[in-house]
């Protein structure tokens, strides 16, 4: 009997080396086989080898079972592979790698589930392995998918622990640019194109060679464009055709590039009519600003300064037109609208789309449409007229006194707007 035991203990050690040579064996031919682009039959021999194996050899075969399984496409058999290396051997040392594959790859997802699930499992990364090397990367993710999930606060404290961290100035580029997304997203309450311009041009100087610097310049060109600095924004694009010629980036530039002079030549057409305006007010027969103005039959007022300011400005010989945010003002008058279009001859100035005026703090007039004859200083409002007159009450305090018309005729005098004619 203690014979008998003697033998099958033996063999039973002898198997266990044999065992792991044969796991060996079939690992190293799944590791050519992948190498060579034959995944499916480095997909037997993964398997084989997780079925002869436990330890680093199973979990560095489950983790290039998953791999083969991705580069055939299959994402699904792909991703169960990688929640059973982490969740059958989490202390392996490929658990973290395959967290962040499966982050990745819903993290380029358009689904909002997909964005959270990513989110979560960079959390999970985070707080697992937290000496991992993929700690920054898996950062980065988090703070790009915060991002895009609204989350502005979450995603900024996490990319600004990456850039503080010593280990992680290899994805720094990333970081970077990331924070220039994060700055210039119009859902941002807290937007500041100026910061994501320096984001960007960190990137464009500090790492030319970084696959983020192409888009980096396209990023930086187009806040210059917003901002109507047209020749420092071409510099940006130009250096996009130079560096990065056939890339899609490049592709993306070309038109961007010429929108951009159109929008200057627009704007400085534009510019060229306003001045033009100004220079016919100031030589027509009643002239504004004077000192002492010619007696009229209509009331003549001091402007100070005329400015109109808008997002978007076409111009001929004869007018010029403004769109989106038009601000105008005129001495204390200030006007806001959504269009407005001025006549160069006759100085009309005429407005659509919801009309404010306010005159000093005493009087607004609220409309759907405005006429303004800015040379004598007088107009009408249309569509829902309100007129809105601060008087002072009994104890000196201004009380709102308001009135909803139709139709309003008025002219300004003495620095108020005084009623000519209205309509109920």
């Amino acid at each position: 009997m203690r014979i008998a035991l003697i033998f099958m203990l033996v063999f039973a050690l002898s198997a266990v080396p044999a065992a792991i040579s044969y796991a060996q064996e079939s690992y190293d031919l799944g590791n050519r086989l992948f190498a060579s682009r034959d995944y499916l039959k480095a997909q037997n021999a993964y398997e084989k080898a997780i079925r002869e194996s436990s330890g680093e050899i199973a979990a560095h075969s489950r983790y290039m079972l998953g791999r083969s399984f991705e580069e055939l496409d299959n994402w699904q058999k792909a991703e169960e592979n990688y929640q059973l290396l982490w969740r059958l051997a989490p202390r392996s040392s490929w658990a973290d790698d395959a967290l962040l594959l499966v982050a990745t790859h819903l993290a380029s997802s358009q689904n909002p589930d997909d964005l959270n699930r990513a989110k979560k499992l960079c959390e999970k990364l985070r707080t697992l392995y937290p000496n991992s090397p993929l700690f920054a990367e898996a950062s980065c993710i988090l703070g790009e998918t915060n991002i895009r999930l609204g989350n502005f606060d979450e995603a900024f404290k996490t990319l600004v622990e990456v850039i503080q961290r010593d280990d992680a100035c290899d994805i720094f580029d990333r970081a970077y640019f990331a924070l220039g997304r994060l700055y210039s997203d119009p859902h941002n309450p807290k937007k500041d194109l100026d910061k994501a311009l320096d984001a960007f041009k960190w990137v464009t100087e500090q790492t030319p060679e970084s696959c983020y610097a192409s888009w980096a310049n396209f990023s930086a060109g187009n806040i210059l464009r917003q901002q109507k600095k047209w020749e420092h924004a071409k510099l940006y694009f130009q250096a996009v055709l130079d560096r990065y010629d056939g890339t899609f980036c490049a592709a993306a530039t070309v038109p961007i590039l010429a929108l951009s002079r159109v929008e200057q030549e627009r704007f400085l057409r534009g510019r060229e009519s306003f001045e033009q305006l100004l220079r016919l007010i100031h030589k027509g027969p009643r002239p504004i600003g004077a000192a002492k103005a010619a007696p009229t039959e209509l009331p003549t007022a001091k402007v100070l300064q005329i400015q109109i300011m808008a997002r978007e400005t076409y111009s001929d010989d004869k007018r010029a037109s403004y769109k989106g945010d038009v601000r105008v003002s005129v001495g204390d008058m200030k006007v806001f609208a959504d269009q407005a279009v001025c006549e160069l001859q006759t100085h009309i100035f005429r407005t659509s789309g919801g009309t404010t005026l306010q005159l000093r703090d005493r009087f607004a007039l609220n409309s759907r449409r405005l006429t303004f004859d800015l040379k004598n200083q007088r107009g009408i409002a249309s569509g829902d007229v309100r007129f809105v007159q601060r008087v002072s009450g009994s104890g000196g305090a201004a009380e709102p006194k308001v009135r909803t018309v139709r139709r309003l005729e008025f002219l300004i005098k003495d620095g108020q707007i005084v009623p000519v004619s209205e309509q109920e």
